[in-house]
């Protein structure tokens, strides 16, 4: 073996000194593999035939699964004098439906740390649920409802008191204002304001009167010109009410940490809080036959708005008489979690006032107001009821989510009649699917070429 001939010595060179090899007249040293402590190969071939390179998150989890095996076997410490601890989490009030209906997806979302967006790999590909938009001119949904939403706020009109309210109630709450859901300046600004350069403004202009048409001819027409309605008579209103609560419930979990020397515990939760901010689109307070005061949340929403403007045919669209329809309900079980977030924000604040000289509310069950049929789709007592035990169950699950181990896996992907929720989430729609109902393949999507 002859060493090169380098002006910076290598540790192969110094190696070779601190051993006390010396080199021949041609500088080459004579090596008896056999005499040293070591095995000595010629070429890393000969080392073996795997030569797999690893990426350093696989090195970090075999290590870490190594040193987790090789104390197992220790019991975690035990300290006497651990704090106790409350845990807190905000959660938005659109996540809620979302993770009633899959908590693997909320999962993903919070745990997992995935972004709630579908991974398409052409920007410019649309989500099939827009394209009853794009076929008739129209923005896409999210658009039409935040500038219907936008029109409503600065639109609706406010009758004010007819007289002394029953519960005393804020000034802006009861300031009377006139209608002006229909009016052409009025829409032009909230177009300017929201509305996508791109977006045909006289087409969506013709869209907003025909749902301000609807609404304007429904049961909150009604109520906002003064008429009594199901027995009730608007005393004040408030669009976009802000509101913030805090759901707080006792648990039974710790704060770990790992170490070498076993599992070490560092706080005791004995409380979780969700706090959840948010605005509901509408807040009725009304009077009642009796003379006593009621308040109701009112959820809008804009669904079937292209299928209304193109005289398209849509199961929303068929609603009519008193009865509620089939696809009404589909309607209140898809954000029935949401209403009974609004529907508790409520309760606590009136449950707040019930020692007050002025007195409380009674809290109504709340409604979607459809923006396509002008119908208000009304919860009755025993379904908000039943949404609140829900809500319940679900925070308290999402709790158990937050609460839970590292290594715990992931909820189950959903199967069988519950996956149909899957053809709306973000994971498993795009190009590349994170998520998929059971069995479903994951990862890249072929292309459909026939398309």
């Amino acid at each position: 073996m002859k060493l090169r001939s380098l002006p910076m010595p290598t540790f192969g060179h110094m190696w070779f000194d601190a051993l006390g090899w010396q080199s021949d007249e041609d500088g080459r040293h004579s090596i008896d593999p056999s005499s040293l402590p070591f095995a000595v190969h010629h070429h890393v071939s000969e080392l073996g035939e795997d030569s797999t390179t690893y990426s350093p998150l696989v090195r970090l989890s075999r290590i870490d699964e190594a040193a987790r095996i090789a104390f197992e076997e220790i019991e975690p410490t035990q300290n006497s004098e651990v704090p106790v601890r409350s845990r807190n989490l905000r959660i938005s009030p659109h996540q809620l439906d979302a993770a009633a209906s899959c908590p693997r997806r909320h999962w993903l979302s919070t745990r997992g740390g995935l972004s709630p967006e579908a991974i398409r790999l052409n920007i410019s590909s649309e989500h099939p649920d827009d394209t009853a938009s794009a076929n008739v001119g129209l923005p896409p949904a999210n658009v039409i409802g935040s500038i219907f939403h936008r029109l409503v706020e600065v639109g609706l009109a406010n009758p004010g008191s007819p007289g002394d309210p029953s519960v005393p109630l804020p000034s802006q709450w009861i300031e009377p204002s006139s209608d002006r859901l229909g009016n052409v300046n009025v829409i032009a600004s909230v177009l300017e304001e929201l509305m996508p350069p791109d977006a045909d403004s006289d087409v969506v202009t013709n869209l907003m009167k025909k749902m301000s048409n609807r609404i304007r001819s429904g049961p909150l027409g009604r109520l906002t010109s003064g008429e009594a309605w199901n027995g009730e008579v608007v005393e004040g209103l408030r669009t976009e009410w802000p509101f913030s609560l805090r759901y707080a419930f006792d648990v039974e979990s710790t704060d770990d940490i790992w170490t070498p020397n076993g599992t070490q515990i560092l706080a005791s939760i004995n409380r979780f809080v969700f706090s959840s901010n948010g605005i509901a689109d509408l807040v009725l307070c009304t009077k009642l036959e009796d003379g006593s005061g009621a308040i109701r949340a009112i959820d809008l929403k804009t669904t079937a708005a292209a299928h209304l403007y193109a005289g398209w045919n849509h199961p929303l669209l068929e609603a009519d008489g008193d009865s509620r329809h089939p696809a009404e309900e589909d309607l209140l079980k898809q954000y029935r979690m949401q209403l009974a977030l609004y529907t508790l924000a409520l309760s606590h604040q009136e449950r707040a006032r019930e020692n007050t000289p002025s007195g409380a509310r009674r809290v109504l069950p709340p409604a979607i107001l459809s923006a396509t049929t002008g119908r208000l789709i009304v919860m009755t007592e025993d379904e908000i009821a039943t949404a609140i035990e829900d809500l319940d169950i679900l925070l308290k699950g999402l709790a158990k989510l937050a609460l839970c181990g590292e290594d715990e896996a992931a909820p189950p992907r959903l199967s069988g009649d519950a996956s149909h929720v899957c053809a709306k989430c973000p994971f498993s729609m795009g190009d590349i699917r994170l998520c998929a109902p059971e069995g479903e393949p994951l990862g890249l999507q072929p292309r459909d070429e026939s398309a």
